[in-house]
């Protein structure tokens, strides 16, 4: 008799025959496709151009039976060939002949090889345009929008991009009915073309009336055309156009946002500007949860929120979110054990927006949060007994503006935190007081990616500037700088190669001169104060570095200055001595060498993301950082270099992710073993390997 629990068993099996039933009797599948011939377009770039495509292979290994197998179809290879000729024609090499060059059969299966002969490509011999004499400085920003220069290979996909970005350039200086029409002339004798582009500017025009449709009666219009910010008598401007389009869809309240011209009379010098909105909800609540688990902690949490895009009225946006979490201890990623204890965690935070102030484009923001949580240290040590925790409040106000025609986000906040130490457990050291930071953020963000979730080009630039203390008061003073730039790269049409470097700096000027300093060597509790205090500081206003978002051969905050922390040792200084005293029988590095920030810090990561099947796709990567706790210290000779692989999956809110990375021997502290308190002690393992996993939703960077 089966047991019950493999009863499922045999009906398994059944469903899996069943499913090997995808590949039709009289039709072979495609194993294969070879491009031979091809030097100047790459295979993946054809292979994108045709219909006939390969039998995929499961995670990439083999061609798994309950997947639908790509059949070979002969008369669609025929047109492939075609297709593929005309492509090349659009690019320049117009006595390009293509033919397939063998079928091969592999039993159920078929390998197929097209031979390319590209020949000799016809280049520009001449760009003119017409039309302009009169307007020569028009004519010369104008000439801008042209991709093709004398001497380019012929591309009929430039030359068709040029005539919209001539027209779209007119259309910017408002010439609404302007009509740009492209001629070529392409002479195979020599291999030459002739590019002219007729210009018919019409009148120069302002903007006429401004209309909104599907807005309601409950929204305030006032609002949404201040937001909107293109008003009657406007010159006519395409760009101003679809930058009030972009803002209109900030708001939160509208789905979507179309911005028709009315160019129906070419005569007419006023154009009337027809605004149509579709409204999405203007409340609603949010319910959620999940489990999150790394090298240091694990938790279980849940989300409730709730939110109005329009609260009394003038499209002010107010949330409300509460976050209560249960953290397990020691369980995590290093420390794969049953927790010992549970602690509860919690956040409440509030937020209020107001756009279109204090002026047209700019949203305004109040934020505050009130938050307590414990803090658990890397590396973890399932013998700690004290186990302590912040009670946080946190404010922040200020205005953000988006310019759309720079493609640039800048605002400047005024952030509060105050941080009030308690114990879950166990008995705090006296020395640890409450920290108050107030400080000034200017932010600037310059995004020209293709898309912000998953990037396959352009690039990202951003930096975070803060002045703490000073007449802001606080017990932080302090000026902090973070530069980041992120760069995507198409290797093919869906083949990325992303790159990420920061920097961080930051000048203390009331703490930071004992971080580095070898504990033992402190004389007396007075001296230990401004030692606590340093860690205490740093904790909130230094770098630390390593964990998922970071270098993922280490755990979270693993890399960088490590050393005693008073804040998770019982007794008194005496005490703590003894017990991190490397000569004496207490000593436990778990306790004695814990993370304790830097203040300088450098990343650099590259990675190549690739797909495998469907909506599953890998990356390999190489991630280098280091922390450390001088100011403008940047240590390239200690890298803690780690290289690794990872899985992505596609979901509607980005990819959910698993990276394993692995630390390169011999490159993490060049020409040298890596200094405890300077480097950190080493790291955990994973299964044996000097490794690290990480998980994750959304991109590394």
């Amino acid at each position: 008799m089966v047991p019950v629990k493999f009863a499922w068993l045999p009906l398994l099996l059944l469903a899996v025959g069943t499913a090997c039933k995808s590949l039709p009797e009289a039709r072979p599948g495609v194993a294969a496709i070879r491009f031979r011939g091809n030097s100047e377009l790459g295979n993946s770039d054809l292979s994108d151009r045709i219909a006939t495509q390969e039998t995929p292979k499961f995670l990439g290994l083999f061609r798994a039976s309950w997947r639908r197998y790509e059949e070979f179809e002969p008369e669609v290879l025929e047109k492939d060939l075609e297709r593929i000729e005309h492509y090349y024609q659009r690019r320049g090499f117009y006595e390009t002949k293509v033919r397939a060059g063998r079928v091969v059969p592999r039993g159920k299966f078929v390998d197929v090889e097209i031979l390319i002969q590209e020949g000799k490509p016809v280049h520009v011999r001449s760009v003119v345009i017409t039309g302009m004499e009169s307007k020569a400085a028009l004519a010369l920003r104008v000439k801008e929008g042209v991709l093709l220069d004398p001497g380019d290979v012929f591309n009929q996909e430039k030359f068709e991009a040029s005539t919209k970005a001539m027209s779209a350039s007119l259309a910017t200086y408002g010439f609404a009915y302007a009509e740009v029409k492209p001629h070529a002339i392409v002479d195979l004798g020599p291999r030459a073309a002739d590019l002219s582009f007729q210009v018919d500017t019409g009148v120069e025009c302002k903007v006429g009336e401004v209309t909104f449709e599907g807005v309601g009666d409950d929204l305030p219009e006032a609002v949404i055309r201040r937001t909107f910010g293109v008003k009657s008598g406007d010159p006519y401007d395409m760009q101003e156009l679809e930058a009030g389009r972009r803002h209109l869809i900030n708001l939160g309240v509208f789905a979507s946002a179309d911005v028709e011209p009315d160019l129906s009379s070419r005569n007419r010098t006023d154009v009337p500007i027809k605004v149509t909105v579709t409204r999405s909800s203007l409340r609603g609540f949010r319910l959620g949860g999940g489990l999150q688990a790394d090298f240091t902690r694990s938790d279980i949490h849940a989300l409730v929120g709730w939110e109005h895009r329009n609260l009394f009225g003038g499209m002010r946006h107010f949330t409300v979110e509460e976050r209560p979490a249960l953290v397990f201890f020691p369980t995590a990623l290093s420390q794969l054990d049953l927790p010992q204890r549970v602690f509860p965690a919690n956040s409440l935070g509030v937020t209020l927006s107001q756009p279109a102030f204090p002026e047209a484009r700019t949203t305004s923001t109040l934020h505050g949060e009130f938050n307590n949580y414990p803090i658990i240290l890397s590396p973890v040590n399932p013998s700690q007994v004290v186990f302590p925790g912040y009670h946080e409040v946190r404010g922040m106000i200020g205005p953000e503006r988006y310019y759309s025609s720079l493609n640039l986000r800048a605002a400047v906040l005024y952030n509060i935190q105050a941080n009030f130490p308690f114990a879950y457990v166990g008995e705090l050291n006296p020395a640890f007081d409450r920290v108050i930071a107030s400080y000034i953020d200017l932010k600037a963000q310059f995004d020209v990616r293709d898309d912000p979730i998953q990037a396959k080009q352009g690039f990202l630039l951003q930096n975070s500037l803060q002045f703490a203390g000073g007449i802001l008061g606080g017990d932080a003073r302090d000026v902090r700088i973070q530069p980041q730039m992120r760069m995507y790269v198409p290797i093919s049409s869906n083949v990325t190669l992303a790159g990420k470097t920061v920097l961080g700096l930051l000048w203390p000027f009331n703490y930071g001169s004992t971080l580095g300093t070898d504990f033992l060597a402190i004389p007396d509790d007075d001296a230990a104060r401004p030692f606590i205090r340093d860690l205490q500081l740093t904790y909130f206003r230094g770098f630390f570095s390593g964990g998922a978002d970071s270098n993922r051969g280490y755990g979270y905050r693993d890399i960088g200055p490590h050393g005693v922390n008073p804040l998770v040792i019982p007794g008194s200084l005496a005490e703590e001595k003894a017990r991190c005293d490397p000569a004496g029988p207490q000593y436990d590095p778990r306790l004695c060498l814990v993370a304790s920030g830097g203040l300088s810090l450098w990343e650099a990561s590259v990675e190549l993301r690739y797909p495998i099947y469907g909506d599953l796709g890998g990356v390999l990567f190489l991630d280098a950082s280091d922390v450390s706790a001088r100011k403008f210290q940047i240590r390239l000779e200690v890298p803690h270099l780690s290289s690794g692989f990872g899985i992505r999956y596609a979901t509607p809110v980005g990819p959910l992710r698993f990276d394993i990375g692995f630390r390169i021997p011999g490159a993490q502290r060049l020409g040298g073993e890596p200094d405890p308190l300077l480097d950190g002690p080493p790291p955990k393992t994973f299964l044996g390997l000097p490794a690290a996993i990480a998980l994750g939703l959304g991109e590394a960077y």
